[in-house]
């Protein structure tokens, strides 16, 4: 499973055809485009399923994108999103990318990782703007914070040259779910 990843990776960096890939990181300070993960904050019962959104906000010249998530894995799991499909798989949304070929879109619930790897084909244009690319469901397993960052990206032209963005992930509170209302005697 490891090889076909790995092989998977390969081939979406030989498809943006950065000669020297680097992932850019958050806080790149020319950066106008934002990834952001919602919604960014929230409380949730443990057993809760809500779903989480990864959007690009002010893309310009987009034709392609690596993202790699982590979340605690001892309050989160991603649900599957396609029973039909071998692990634990996420939703393409075509919302601003074309979602033309996606090389990955899995979950890895033991480590607490989400990867997806989708590039557009030719004749796609290029996008410019801001939408969805991609969501998952996720479930409250333990009270507690649990965050939902976004520790690598790249983003890519349709020249395979390398997009700068910022970054912004997510925080919830996890709750036990129960809310204990004590009697008030009123004289």
């Amino acid at each position: 499973m490891k090889l076909a990843q790995q092989r998977l990776a390969a081939l979406a960096l030989l498809l943006f055809a950065v000669p020297a890939p680097r992932l850019a990181q958050a806080g790149s300070a020319s950066a106008s485009a934002t990834l952001r993960v919602l919604p960014a904050g929230g409380t949730y019962p443990v057993g809760a399923v809500f779903e989480v959104v990864v959007v690009m906000e002010a893309a310009a010249s987009l034709y392609g994108a690596d993202l790699k998530l982590s979340f605690d894995q001892t309050r989160l799991a991603v649900l599957d999103a396609d029973a039909n499909t071998a692990g634990v798989q996420v939703t393409p949304r075509g919302d601003l990318l074309s979602p033309d070929l996606v090389l990955q879109r899995s979950a890895d619930n033991a480590q607490g990782e989400v990867r997806y790897v989708v590039t557009q084909l030719m004749p796609s244009e290029p996008v410019t703007g801001t939408g969805a690319l991609l969501a998952f469901q996720v479930q409250a397993l333990a009270a507690g914070p649990a965050t939902l960052a976004i520790d690598s990206f790249l983003l890519s032209d349709r020249d395979g040259n390398s997009l700068p963005a910022l970054t912004a992930g997510a925080t919830y509170t996890l709750t036990t779910g129960y809310t204990l209302w004590a009697p008030i005697a009123v004289r």
